[in-house]
């Protein structure tokens, strides 16, 4: 997942990666509810955001335009951070939501903003990296992370609360709509764990009783 820009702000950009195979308060909060809510890209357009997503296929590239996306990007064939920078004008993202990691933490910081923001939702690629941290002195960068299991039952609440404020009435006007794949029966849940394997899933894979 890659970069985001916050609501109103102009030329705002967000970029969102699809290997998830897989922010109550202010304006990237209300984007984190979106991420939990598993659909970022969707919410942030609706927040005001212009969005990139980075994806792996071009099918997938294909859906998230569809979606809504302003631009897609093959992570496998092109430059994430040259992309950021050409959709925006040479500014770069103004938040960057990565779940990814790794490598990819220092590439985040050149495909910002100056005081743009890294959030960190999850480490794919791996929780240690090799960073030149001038970067982010240099473009007075912010990098957070966020994550769900250690946060109190109160904090659990709010989060709640803010989806149902922010991003239930997004759901009832059908501004953004949940995007599944396919559903199995749950006696084919390896069968399900199989096609979320191949990668070639877009959207999520339900599994009902």
């Amino acid at each position: 997942m890659h970069c985001a820009g916050r609501p109103g702000d102009d030329g705002a950009a967000v970029a969102v990666d699809d290997r998830g195979r897989r922010h109550p308060g202010n304006a990237d909060d209300g984007l984190a509810q979106c991420v939990r809510a598993r659909r970022a890209e969707g919410c942030a357009k609706a927040f005001g955001a212009k969005v990139i997503v980075t994806v792996g296929s071009k099918e997938k590239a294909d859906a998230c335009l569809k979606l809504g996306a302003d631009r897609a990007v093959n992570y496998k064939a092109d430059d994430f951070v040259a992309e950021a920078k050409n959709a925006t004008d040479g500014v770069g993202a103004n938040v960057i939501l990565d779940m990814v990691g790794g490598d990819y933490i220092e590439r985040n910081y050149d495909a910002a903003a100056v005081e743009g923001r890294v959030v960190q939702i999850a480490f794919l690629g791996g929780p240690k990296a090799n960073v030149n941290f001038a970067k982010l002195m240099v473009k007075r960068l912010h990098h957070t992370g966020s994550t769900l299991r250690p946060r109190s039952n109160a904090d659990k609440a709010a989060m709640v609360a803010a989806i149902e404020a922010k991003v239930m009435p997004l759901l009832r006007d059908g501004r953004i709509k949940p995007l599944i794949d396919s559903t199995f029966p749950l006696e084919m849940a390896a069968e399900a764990h199989r096609r979320m394997e191949t990668s070639e899933h877009i959207g999520k894979i339900v599994l009902v009783a």
